[in-house]
């Protein structure tokens, strides 16, 4: 097999991935927002949390997921390669996450259970 054949190739897995690119962003992110969620219970409560408060991690992190994907969307935190950052768009990246964690925090605090940590937020 050539050289040429073997670069078509390449190129043609290249685009089958770049198709995939955002919904692996959107993956990561998840999976980001998530343990960042759990941790926060996690050093709130010495690494053991307990029973009562599971139900507060139940209710908070689709509030966070939700919430935090929408803010990354919205500030076009899901495109474009991680070898390209700007301060740009570390800034973006800050404000998003505020924005988002205020956001939240009222959710929570709006309509969440009785008892949530209030240093989760």
């Amino acid at each position: 097999m050539s050289l040429d054949k073997h670069l078509t190739r390449f190129a043609k897995a290249i685009e089958r991935l770049s198709c995939i690119h955002r919904s692996l962003v959107w993956a990561a992110q998840l999976a980001v927002f998530a343990a960042s969620g759990v941790a926060a219970f996690l050093l709130r409560f010495d690494f053991t949390i307990p029973d009562t408060h599971w139900k507060h991690l139940a209710w908070g992190l689709p509030v966070w997921l939700a919430v935090k994907s929408l803010a990354f969307r919205l500030a076009e935190l899901d495109r474009g390669w991680w070898r390209y950052v700007s301060i740009a768009d570390v800034a973006r990246i800050g404000l998003a996450n505020l924005g988002a964690s205020l956001l939240s925090a009222a959710v929570i605090m709006a309509a969440g259970p009785a008892g949530f940590p209030r240093s989760i937020y």
